[in-house]
Parts: structure tokens; C-alpha cells; sequence
């Protein structure tokens, strides 16, 4: 997806408040872009965590957005871990 938003991010992707309105104040899966409303949709969610273009969630639209609002940013995990390495916290050969 490209284009002009209003809004830079969401607070979180959550099961709660799917569908709630651009203006309720639980929202996070729905953007103006180009002047339009726009709901991310679970791959999008899922570009959003840092998984790659081809990472495949199954079930339905709720298992895969609750899915995905469940799991770590892969982003987060890689620093997590390159910090762990580089104080020493593993004595790795």
C-alpha cells in the first residue's frame, strides 16, 4: 500500500476495537489514505511486525489478525538478540 496518510502509526494491532471508526478512540486498523478509509489488512499487519512478504497465517481474518497482534515484532527479537550477544550474556564459541 503507498499513499498519503493522516495518521503516521497505530498504537498497537489488537483483537479489541477492529471496525471501531476513523474518530473512536480504539481504533488502529483503519487510516485515511489519499483521501480514503483504508483497514490494513492481516498482511499488512504483518509487514507492519517486520515478518517477510511471504510469511502465511491460516485461519480466518479474526484467527490471522489475532495472530499476528499476538507475536513480537521480528525487528524487536533481532536487537534483543544482538544485544544478548554483545554483552556477553551467552559464552557462544
Amino acid at each position: 500500500m503507498g499513499g498519503k496518510t493522516e495518521r503516521e502509526y497505530g498504537f498497537t494491532v489488537r483483537v479489541g476495537g477492529r471496525h471501531s471508526g476513523i474518530n473512536n478512540r480504539f481504533n488502529w486498523d483503519c487510516y485515511v489514505v489519499d483521501g480514503k478509509l483504508h483497514y490494513i489488512t492481516p498482511e499488512e499487519c504483518l509487514q507492519l511486525q517486520g515478518f517477510p512478504a511471504d510469511h502465511y497465517l491460516a485461519g480466518s481474518s479474526s484467527d490471522r489478525y489475532r495472530q499476528v497482534g499476538n507475536s513480537v515484532p521480528t525487528t524487536v527479537i533481532r536487537e534483543i538478540g544482538k544485544s544478548l550477544i554483545s554483552t556477553g550474556v551467552f559464552n557462544l564459541p
